[in-house]
């Protein structure tokens, strides 16, 4: 990638499994930037794509001095983009590899992430991930809050359970690892007190290798004394650090500014103390040297005692370079957690981590880290662009790194006799193979270097997990069945293995052991939404629309703050035609998520081509227009209703504004092509927005089969429908649909043969297409194969919704008397 829009790009800056992030400059203004562009793999998920414009708009109306500023927006290649003010500072991680700092220093920068993060609670705004990797300094060493929103986003690639537990374990709070409770600006608060306890010891508060444990920490063992590591710090610190900390959030400062002004008014004692000490300690020595005496070590005999701190050595410069990384500590003890994978050398970037949990860990816990290793429902998605759980090293003490000669080599090789801790380092290696070539998408050297860990460590499930993952992105569910099997053989009262093997079930289309599976799961976890809503699901596919109802009813029930929850009933409802009840819990939804558009498109779809009814779904998308005005695609969404409705100036005056406020989106000129194809017959202006669009998105499959549809149906070209019917299937080889497209073309050219191998293809990829097995049905019949012909009538019968064609129906029903 050579540009992004303007941005020219210099060097990639930093990964995630969302983003990446890369170091640009902007020829227009003649300055370094950061541009972050999202991760390909997301963009097929039109919600993640609205968040990740919302969160940029948010970030951008913060408009704090201490939060790294938004400067621009945009698109390219249909990948979003943010670009931002490039830190040239390091981060707060990387500062903490040289050591603690003093209490002024702290208070220093926390008084500025305070007070941003405080602007943003005001705004409604939660940082859910605020961790010293996230604390940025620009070249006067200011330091800035950055990636706002981002942990909100991975909440969203959480597509497969909807929990919570999202952050990274050694900074999350309580609520945030429970999952199910809400979350709010306390939950940074709590962020907060660790990095405070963190910048002035030098080591993390808890400090568990296994993120399970790290995480059981946190909810369950007290903050630790931190006067018992700094004991020249003042009294008032500890009670800081443990109020910040608490368990409960009620417990907790009432806000982020609050804490940091105590902080500030404790580092002001500090410093007055260690003034009146420093004049105490001269004015005793020089009384001793009037004395002829040796210099006193203390104050006189009844004054105040004051310890002069003795950390000026080890405390770090304010604006001190970033140090290089770290060198890791060898683990000594016994069944330590392998080392974190994925360590990159270039400062700011993100590490991908994994952990190996060797024995000891209860069930009960694992569930609750269950977001450290894996995600379950309606599939997989550890890793490679999926919310997992991170942990971002700041310094030697924080990495689990376990480190032997060679271990890279030994990794390659069959595995010798080794130690435990051998082997787990020797696991870290394969498993860092694993990721790297997950990333890269060569999924043949990913089996090997996961089968190699599996090898050492064969008793562990949550490897078998990651196997399923591996399997579902080379599109093999059956390899997935066998590889969750394997984890629940192993973990037989784990309820996330068991929920997720239903899931898996479900796709194959085995009903009755996804039925059995998710029941199952329920009675492990009878609380769970999430396992509520998988049986929900399950039912909705065995036609048990009433049961399927009773399981989401309890998990809205459970989780009444969650959006989604509410749209799967609500696409429930509308399943069951009761559209009043689909369009309350859609208006619930878009309460919970305001600035998402698609919960008011999904209501306004349902009234206009379910309900049949335009002048709800015009209310609807107006309601949507009212509460997003600068989003182009609620304008071209509303045009849909006016031309039900016959209103074509209103409708095209919607989507002229789309053009307008986007100018060089191809879509928006497709859905003008199709209005005056429709509505206003103008087939020049059809065909010049069609070009223009293909014009724009040379490499858009759309763009190209929509105008070889207008050839093919408005001009007696049949060759240059053919000509973009073939390059809309070379661009998606996938789509089945591309393939009967272009045999519908075939057939009009007397093609047969090749129609015939086009529409085989469309039902090899899927033989549920229904559409394939009309339009082959047909050729069959003119071929005289009339027992074929039959076979695939009845297949469409089986298929295909009666209302969607009743001529077809009628069609298909008198052949089959005829010929049957």
């Amino acid at each position: 990638m050579k540009k992004v829009g303007r941005y020219e790009i210099q060097k990639e800056a930093g990964r995630g499994g969302m983003s990446t992030v890369y170091e640009a400059f902007d020829p227009r203004f003649q300055r370094a930037v950061a541009v972050k562009v999202m991760t390909q793999d997301l963009l097929d998920n039109p919600t993640l794509i609205a968040r990740f414009e919302r969160e940029a708009r948010t970030i951008a109306s913060l408009e704090h001095p201490a939060i790294v500023p938004v400067y621009d927006f945009g698109e390219e290649e249909r990948r979003p983009f943010l670009v931002m003010r490039l830190m040239t500072g390091g981060t707060l991680a990387d500062r903490l590899q040289q050591g603690r700092l003093s209490i002024a220093q702290t208070a220093r920068i926390l008084q500025r992430i305070g007070s941003a993060l405080e602007r943003a609670h005001d705004q409604g705004v939660i940082h859910r991930d605020l961790k010293p990797s996230n604390i940025m300094f620009d070249q006067y060493g200011d330091a800035f809050l950055a990636d706002f929103g981002i942990a909100r986003l991975t909440e969203e690639a959480v597509t497969l359970t909807g929990q919570n537990v999202i952050g990274t374990p050694a900074y999350m709070s309580p609520e945030q690892i429970h999952g199910d409770k809400p979350v709010d600006g306390r939950s940074d608060i709590y962020a907060l007190g660790v990095i405070c306890f963190e910048m002035l010891t030098g080591r993390r508060p808890f400090e568990e290798k296994a993120p399970a444990k790290l995480m059981m920490q946190h909810l369950i063992d007290p903050v630790p004394n931190i006067r018992e590591l700094r004991p020249d710090l003042p009294p008032g610190v500890a009670d800081l650090i443990s109020r910040s900390m608490a368990k409960s959030p009620e417990e907790r400062f009432a806000d982020a500014g609050e804490m940091c002004d105590t902080l500030d008014s404790l580092a002001a004692i500090d410093s007055d103390t260690a003034t009146a000490a420093k004049l105490a300690a001269a004015e005793a020595e020089r009384s001793a040297a009037d004395a002829n005496a040796p210099p006193a070590s203390g104050v006189e005999a009844g004054a105040v005692e004051v310890t002069i701190p003795d950390s000026a050595e080890t405390e770090v410069p304010l604006l001190a370079e970033a140090a290089p990384e770290a060198a890791r500590e060898p683990a000594s003890k016994a069944g330590a957690a392998p080392s974190t994978a994925g360590q990159t050398a270039e400062a700011g970037q993100e590490s991908r981590s994994r952990w190996l949990v060797i024995g000891g860990i209860v069930v009960g816990i694992l569930a609750i880290a269950a977001g450290a290793y894996f995600v379950f429902g309606g599939g997989f998605a550890a890793g490679g662009g999926a919310a997992t759980v991170e942990a971002q090293p700041t310094s030697a003490v924080e990495e689990s790194s376990i480190v032997f000669p060679d271990v890279a080599a030994t990794a390659q090789t069959e595995r010798p006799d080794l130690s435990e801790e051998e082997a787990q380092a020797v696991a870290d290696a394969h498993l860092e193979r694993f990721y790297q070539a997950m990333d890269e998408e060569d999924y043949d050297t990913a089996a090997e270097a996961l089968g190699a860990a599996i090898d050492l460590f064969p008793e562990e499930a949550w490897l078998y997990a990651e196997k399923a993952w591996l399997e579902e992105r080379r599109g093999d569910l059956d390899g997935m069945l066998a590889a969750i099997n394997h984890a629940v053989e192993l973990e037989p009262e784990d309820n996330e293995y068991i929920a997720a093997r239903g899931n898996v079930r479900r796709q194959l289309g085995d009903l009755e052991g996804a039925l059995g599976d998710h029941l199952r799961a329920i009675e492990l976890e009878p609380g769970s939404p999430e396992r509520q809503m998988d049986l929900a699901e399950t039912y909705v596919q065995l036609g048990e629309l009433d049961a399927a109802l009773e399981h989401m009813d309890q998990a809205v029930a459970l989780k009444d703050d969650e959006a989604w929850f509410f749209d799967s009933r609500a696409n429930l409802y509308a399943l069951r035609g009761e559209y009043d009840l689909a369009w309350s819990d859609f208006e619930r939804a878009s309460e919970l998520e305001p600035d998402n558009r698609f919960y008011f498109t999904r209501a306004a779809d349902m009234f206009l081509y379910e309900a049949d009814d335009p002048n709800r779904a015009l209310v609807v998308f107006t309601l949507a227009v009212q509460r997003l005005p600068d989003d182009p695609w609620v304008y071209s969404d509303r045009a849909l209703a006016h031309e039900a409705l016959g209103n074509h100036e209103e409708a095209l005056a919607d989507i002229n504004r789309a053009i307008e406020m986007e100018p060089d989106n191809a879509h928006f000129y497709i859905r003008r092509a199709q209005f005056w194809q429709n509505a206003l017959p103008d087939f020049d202006a059809a065909l010049a927005d069609l070009n223009r669009a293909v014009e724009i998105a040379p490499d858009n499959a759309e763009a190209y089969s929509e105008r070889g549809a207008f050839y093919q149906y408005h001009t007696d070209d049949l060759e240059a429908a053919l000509a973009d019917r073939s390059r809309a299937l070379e661009l998606d080889p996938e789509g089945p649909w591309r393939y009967h497209d272009r045999a519908a073309v075939l057939r009009q050219l007397r093609r047969d043969d090749e129609a015939l191998a086009d529409l085989d293809a469309c039902l090899e990829l899927d033989p549920d297409y229904y559409w394939c097995h009309w339009e082959r049905a047909w050729l069959l019949a003119d071929q005289e194969r009339a027992a074929d012909a039959v076979a695939d009538l009845e297949r469409y019968l089986e298929l295909a919704d009666e209302d969607e064609c009743p001529d077809c129906f009628e069609s298909a029903r008198s052949f089959i008397a005829e010929n049957g």
